[in-house]
């Protein structure tokens, strides 16, 4: 008897992974208790958390920059001088590759101090102690061996730290451009932390509070 070869039914293609929804655009209308971005769509009203979106824009770039070859950084023009807890210092100037590798240029000064010479460009100046700070903490944590969370650990407190804060005034300009990077970025719909970025009201949902419709 002659076999038979059995057809070969190719497999269907993958279905493509869902896009985050993409952000109309926005009409800047202005500034809510200093905390809120009030920015109206075609059929929707939004309110943006600042210091949320900036969060997590900040934190993407973060990953983004480390991905590519390295995290920006900025030279200090006098370096600063840390000291910390021994059990800190010994997990900071033994993994000070880590460091490096997060943007930190760190030199160990000793009797419990490091010198900090460089850090990631998005950070201020009033908030390089308490970044360095984290970072011995988050390595002292991790002694054993860095976790595979460890960046996003950190990178999550170093955008914290750099975003700007809630209950402060914002320049128009400012208001302006944290849109524009919500619309060059449509997976920045949560903070690092899960927190909404954003919500949205319907004008038919804003229309039936007011009893303009049933």
């Amino acid at each position: 008897s002659v076999s038979v070869p059995k057809e070969i039914v190719p497999e269907p293609p993958a279905s493509p992974a869902p896009k985050p929804p993409e952000l109309p655009s926005l009409r800047l209308i202005g500034e809510v208790f200093r905390t809120y971005i009030l920015a109206e769509g075609e059929r929707e009203l939004f309110l943006i958390d600042k210091h949320a979106a900036h969060e997590r824009i900040l934190f993407e770039r973060l990953r983004a920059d480390q991905t590519a070859g390295g995290i920006s950084r900025q030279l200090l023009l006098t370096s600063i001088r840390i000291s910390l807890s021994k059990d800190r210092y010994d997990a900071l100037v033994q993994n000070l590759q880590a460091a490096e590798e997060a943007g930190f240029g760190i030199e160990d000064f000793g009797d419990g101090s490091v010198l900090v010479r460089e850090i990631p460009a998005i950070l201020e100046l009033d908030q390089l102690e308490g970044a360095v700070l984290e970072l011995a903490e988050l390595l002292h944590q991790n002694r054993a061996r860095l976790e595979l969370d460890f960046f996003d650990e950190l990178y999550h407190s170093i955008a914290c730290k750099a975003a700007v804060k809630g209950n402060r005034f914002s320049q128009r300009e400012e208001q302006q451009q944290l849109l524009d990077q919500l619309a060059e970025n449509p997976q920045v719909r949560n903070c690092p932390h899960g927190r909404p970025v954003m919500i949205a009201m319907s004008r038919r949902e804003l229309e039936k509070m007011f009893g303009r419709i049933v």
